[in-house]
């Protein structure tokens, strides 16, 4: 009912050449069409202002896995995200693996990605509701041709990275990173107290010689 509407009126403007075309705001006439036809508030495109805030699903959220928390939290908003892929993939591997994963999230979640290549193992890709995450972070989980996919900052590991561990899906390499430090400030801190009680058991007299 609505096309046919706007249909009527496009012969319209076309026959009456008096009227100018800035003066039909198409999104407003389309807007009060979706109202006569009571249009289902979920099917709203995301940025209208009539469709319904979705709220968290607490009972989605794992604590070990960040991606559940943002596909949550994320839920009606377009989310742009970085995907490096593993060294050495040409231009053609590169196309190719995108669209196996755009075959894969059409399949699986009915969705579409948008894809812009930024450098030579590096793209960034845009899906178009954040509630989406979970589902394509899963499947780059299981490709090795993917080393990270960056979310918040967050170099989240895929199938292709060596420290990889599907038993840690949540592993990143930032916590490794921290980790790493942690030790290694911890081996320092441990030598140090060595050093002092190495110090503390030599005989006053031999404390300047150290």
């Amino acid at each position: 009912m609505k096309i046919l509407h706007l249909l009527r009126l496009g012969a319209f403007v076309a026959a009456d050449k008096r009227l100018e075309r800035k003066e039909i705001d198409l999104r407003k006439l389309e807007k009060e069409y979706e109202e006569e036809d009571d249009m289902e508030l979920e099917d709203l495109d995301m940025w209208d202002e009539r469709k319904p805030k979705q709220g968290m699903d607490t009972r989605k959220l794992d604590g070990r896995d960040h991606i559940t928390t943002w596909s949550e939290a994320k839920k009606g908003q377009q989310l742009g995200m970085y995907v490096n892929t593993v060294p050495g993939l040409s231009e053609v591997e590169l196309k190719n693996l995108f669209d196996l994963w755009q075959m894969n999230m059409i399949n699986c979640c009915n969705f579409e990605l948008t894809f812009l290549p930024l450098e030579e193992e590096r793209m960034l890709v845009l899906l178009p509701d954040g509630k989406h995450l979970k589902d394509f972070g899963t499947m780059l989980r299981q490709d090795k041709n993917c080393l990270t996919f960056v979310v918040e900052n967050t170099h989240m590991l895929c199938g292709g990275h060596p420290e990889w561990d599907p038993k840690r899906p949540g592993k990143n390499v930032e916590a490794m990173e921290k980790w790493d430090q942690y030790h290694k400030d911890k081996k320092i801190e441990d030598t140090k107290k060595k050093v002092e009680g190495w110090k503390e058991s030599i005989p006053v007299e031999n404390k300047d010689e150290l």
